[in-house]
């Protein structure tokens, strides 16, 4: 474990340090997360996205801290306002809290019944006189107590069990006892009414007040809420502090209370959830994006393959000046017959998907039969996109490109070649080419930059998006369907234990002019649920599709581009490569 990975595992325990330790801990979080600000992996970056988390907490337990601080100070200053004003003009009470606080009264009226336990200032009998450690003398007040349980006591707390230490602290205005200690005994609280009354027996006669002497208190030397519940339980003005520790007592009932029940086990029969997850769907790229889509009605198409620049070579000849005096290359002028050639025809399939099931299970299971019919859909649509894609690919010229840079770096570079060979050889610089391939083939390319050196900012090479790579494709002027499908090694097998399942070794491609596939769209027959006698006698019945489609080229050149890619992140120096030796 790294210094860094040290410091951050003393967070558990931030809330046991004294503010000098949570300053130094912030600081030295923060100057071992500078020395490691030129380290970009992945590891590095989780260390110190946790150091930026751990900064932001300890600076809001220090302000939690500040403002529990301030407001004790706040609450301190207006009790001694109090106090002294209480010296300065005439004694008022307070606290209106009557009962249960021992309050000593310098003078009490003789119709009165003076409140327990309060000093009383009136004379006593001889036998009921206390006398006073301080000084030596004895003093008139009779002090009026209950007799003390000195057992100790254990108070149930609200929230995790027993408070310990309950009992009477002293009070901020108790005269000559520290604010805060505890009053344990009898004879402390009786030195505290003679101290009171010693305090005030000089004030004017007649006056008749109350003071405060004790309260109770929770806690070791602590009074009220935060003595008695301790920091990681009071509550103050911090709204954000308040939250953190809201959440961690919750957090903490919770855990407790999930322990105790898991102990005597669930006892109950567990509910059944019906809901079948499945993934899939039936979208259709390579048939509405890649190919020009017609209505065959009568089951298929016939057509008149177009001509080809090459096929008109024979009919242009250069006659020169000398040929013409003497004819001899050529000795005629030669003329290219058109000839009519063979039509080309296709006819649709059937792409048939059929479903039987009992009455029983789709009354009282619908969910299942739900899930099997969006699986057939899915098989569906990727039988009928293979089929496409294996007639688009036996029509196409077959073409080859191996490996010689990473899988980014390869796939657009022989693109670049197959579109600058295309157009050129047709004398077309205008006309729009369709690009086809496996729509894992962008996360490939993915993978090829991530692994490649270092270049600009992490984004640049480890978030790629999916705009970005259709934008390389874009720039080259063409466009492009990435389908679901593919011809056979094109689809990933299914993961078991061990390794997982590795990039294809090929991806197979297709480039060509746009709308020279068509699509033949012979309609469907969705007969529904199918119920006849025989299937009635067993309690069944079929949910029956079909779909009549095929495909049909009418154009003048398709390639089927066989590109051998490994995306290993590799790219070229000045002299690291010898690309010309295979054309590329």
């Amino acid at each position: 474990m790294n210094p860094l990975a040290d410091l951050l595992a003393q967070m558990a325990g931030i809330g046991e340090l004294d503010n000098d330790g949570l300053a130094d801990l912030l600081a030295e979080i923060r100057d071992e997360s500078e020395k490691l600000s030129d380290r970009h992996d992945d590891e590095t970056l989780a260390q110190l996205e946790e150091a930026a988390q751990a900064v932001e907490l300890i600076e809001a337990e220090q302000t939690s801290r500040e403002a529990s601080a301030a407001e004790a100070a706040e609450r301190a200053q207006a009790a001694l306002d109090r106090i002294r004003g209480a010296q300065a003009d005439e004694p008022v009470d307070q606290d209106p809290e009557p009962e249960a606080e021992p309050e000593a009264e310098p003078e009490a009226e003789p119709d009165e019944e003076p409140e327990a336990p309060e000093a009383e200032t009136e004379d006593a009998p001889a036998d009921e006189r206390v006398p006073v450690a301080a000084g030596g003398k004895v003093s008139n007040v009779r002090a009026r107590t209950r007799p003390a349980d000195t057992r100790p006591r254990q108070v149930k707390g609200p929230f995790d069990g027993p408070i310990k230490d309950w009992g009477l602290v002293a009070a901020a205005n108790a005269p000559g006892v520290q604010a805060g200690a505890k009053v344990e005994r009898p004879d402390q609280l009786a030195e505290l009414f003679i101290n009171a009354w010693e305090s005030t027996k000089d004030f004017n006669n007649g006056m008749k007040g109350r003071l405060r002497l004790a309260s109770k208190g929770w806690g070791p030397g602590g009074t009220g809420g935060l003595g008695m519940y301790g920091q990681e339980r009071f509550l103050t003005r911090d709204e954000m502090g308040n939250e953190r520790k809201i959440n961690a007592a919750v957090n903490a009932r919770s855990t407790a209370y999930q322990s105790i029940q898991s102990a005597g086990g669930i006892c109950a029969p567990v509910p059944q959830t019906y809901d079948l997850p499945v993934l899939g769907g039936d979208a259709r790229p390579v048939r509405d994006t890649g190919m020009v889509r017609f209505g065959a009605d009568r089951g298929g198409i016939s057509t008149i393959p177009p001509p080809q620049l090459s096929d008109v070579d024979d009919s242009i000849t250069v006659w020169t000046e000398t040929n013409d005096v003497t004819p001899s290359s050529p000795t005629t002028k030669p003329c290219l017959t058109v000839t009519c050639p063979n039509e080309d025809e296709d006819v649709v399939d059937a792409i048939v998907r059929c479903l039987r099931t009992g009455n029983f299970r789709s009354r009282f299971f619908p969910e299942q039969l739900e899930a099997w019919m969006r699986l057939a859909g899915t098989a569906w649509a990727r039988t009928a996109e293979t089929k496409l894609l294996t007639e688009i690919g036996s029509g196409s010229t077959q073409v080859t490109s191996g490996q010689v840079l990473g899988a980014s770096r390869d796939v657009l570079t022989t693109l670049d070649r197959a579109i600058a060979r295309m157009r050129n050889f047709h004398r077309d610089y205008t006309v729009g080419l369709r690009f086809m391939a496996p729509i894992w083939l962008k996360d490939m390319i993915r993978t090829d930059i991530a692994r490649q050196l270092p270049t600009g900012t992490v984004s640049d090479t480890l978030a790629v998006s999916e705009a970005t790579i259709n934008s390389w494709f874009a720039a080259r002027g063409v466009s492009w369907t990435w389908f679901q499908d593919g011809e056979s090694g094109q689809v990933f097998g299914p993961q078991g234990d061990g390794a997982l399942v590795g990039w294809p070794d090929t991806v197979v491609t297709y480039l060509y002019p746009e709308g020279s596939w068509l699509f033949l769209d012979g309609g469907t027959l969705d007969l529904g649920i199918v119920r006849d006698s025989t299937l009635n006698a067993l309690n069944d019945f079929q949910m029956f599709a079909e779909s009549f489609e095929g495909s049909h080229f009418h154009g003048v050149e398709s390639l089927r581009i066989t590109m051998d890619l490994c995306p290993d992140g590799s790219t070229s120096a000045a002299i690291d490569i010898s690309p010309c030796t295979t054309g590329s």
